[in-house]
């Protein structure tokens, strides 16, 4: 084993030559593919979060937007209705009022 003054003479002639301080580069070349890389890795990450949600939301609309066009249905259905349930309920009461006026009054109250 080295002694300490070994030691630091190694260290102090590796600062001097520079190998010790050395920074670490990147070549154009590698930054060009890191890029690329990190462009790659975009578009998934693009894909399956906010676009996929909103796929998601779509799917349940339409699925309600069906539910709900056949309640529309039935509800116009009623609607085209309307007139003729209420002339219905219109003969029930007269024929209700002539019944009641055949009956006497002793019977009704």
């Amino acid at each position: 084993m080295p002694s300490d003054t070994e030691a630091l003479t190694a260290l102090h002639q590796l600062q001097k030559s520079g190998k010790g301080n050395k920074r670490c580069s990147i070549s154009e070349r590698d930054k060009k593919i890191l890029i690329v890389f990190v462009g790659i890795l975009y578009l998934p990450l693009v894909y399956y979060f906010p676009i996929r949600s909103y796929t998601e939301d779509a799917e349940k609309l339409n699925t309600e937007n069906v539910g709900l066009t056949a309640k529309l249905a039935e509800l116009e259905a009623r609607s085209a209705r309307e007139s003729e349930i209420k002339a219905e309920t219109t003969n029930y009461e007269a024929d209700t009022l002539a019944f009641g006026s055949k009956v006497p009054i002793l019977l009704t109250g």
